[in-house]
């Protein structure tokens, strides 16, 4: 009986031996499967300004005759915010030069402003415009002297335009093009320096 008890025993012990290894493979299996790192992917995280959505342009300009003349320049940046808006900042430099009726004084100019396009096409190149402007320039006034003369004379002044519109783009290229649009400036007083209604023109360029 203590012999057979002993054969049990041993063939018990001999057979969890056996199973040993097995079990501690697989505990060792599992702890790997656990402990591996998992590789998981970022989304990619869309720019809020797309470079392919900015543009630049401008405009120039100029006249001269009997003893005047101007001479303007107005570039632009601006972005493609949706297919049908778009919005862009505009400096406009212009030097105009000239002689006084009255005093025949001769006087001259450099005016600066700033601006802020706001553009909705309203069907392909044809769209709708609200622009608001800031422009430095010299208010002049005929003033008389200690000697009863008249002379001209001048301050500089800030002056609000609110121009409202419409016009057409014009497609040159498949990356630029002109414009053609019809403003009316809804600040009209006698210190704006363009009469209603003012019609400007210019061309942008993609890149």
């Amino acid at each position: 009986m203590k012999k057979r008890f002993k054969k049990i025993i041993c063939a018990c012990l001999f057979g969890a031996i056996c199973s040993l290894p097995n079990y501690v493979i697989g505990q060792q299996f599992e702890n790997t499967e656990e402990s591996e790192p998992v590789n998981k992917k970022k989304p990619v995280k869309e720019k809020f300004l797309k470079k392919e959505n900015v543009f630049v342009g401008g405009g120039l300009g100029g006249g001269f005759g009997n003893g005047a003349g101007m001479i303007q320049a107005s570039p632009l940046i601006g972005y493609n915010v949706t297919e049908s808006f778009q919005t862009a900042l505009k400096v406009t430099y212009t030097y105009i030069y000239g002689t006084e009726g009255i005093t025949a004084q001769r006087y001259s100019d450099h005016i600066v402003a700033g601006s802020l396009i706001n553009r909705y096409v309203v069907w392909k190149g044809l769209f709708l415009q609200v622009e608001p402007e800031v422009m430095n320039r010299k208010d002049y006034s005929l003033q008389t002297n200690t000697l009863g003369v008249d002379e001209l004379i001048s301050k500089r002044i800030n002056v609000f335009n609110l121009y409202i519109g419409g016009g057409a783009y014009l497609d040159f290229t498949s990356n630029s093009g002109g414009f053609l649009l019809l403003l009316y400036n809804l600040n009209q007083t006698e210190n704006s320096f363009y009469r209603n209604p003012h019609i400007q023109a210019g061309f942008t360029v993609g890149f």
